[in-house]
């Protein structure tokens, strides 16, 4: 028998390679003055709600999505929450 756990594995592995993904592939890393121009210009609040975000619960979100294409620049990138980027996801 198979514990739980391994069906989670398994659609998260079958959610990339139905869309063509390579779920192994490592992409470039933002690089560190890009991460540092946009959380200076942004710094404290999250772009897409507005509220203040602790040092910690932060992500860069891509304007244009990153599997849309969107590049890593400061002028696509964009302190959020972490949640609030999640619950975005790659939406436009």
């Amino acid at each position: 028998r198979r514990p739980l756990a391994w069906l989670d594995r398994r659609c998260w592995w079958e959610w990339h390679w139905f869309r063509g993904i390579d779920p192994t592939a490592n992409r470039e890393p933002i690089p560190f003055a890009v991460k540092a121009a946009v959380i200076v210009r942004d710094w404290p609040h999250c772009q897409i709600c507005g509220g203040l975000v602790a040092f910690g619960e932060h992500h860069l979100d891509h304007v244009i999505p990153y599997s849309k294409g969107g590049p890593d620049t400061v002028d696509n990138l964009r302190l959020a929450h972490d949640l609030c980027n999640m619950r975005r996801g790659a939406r436009v």
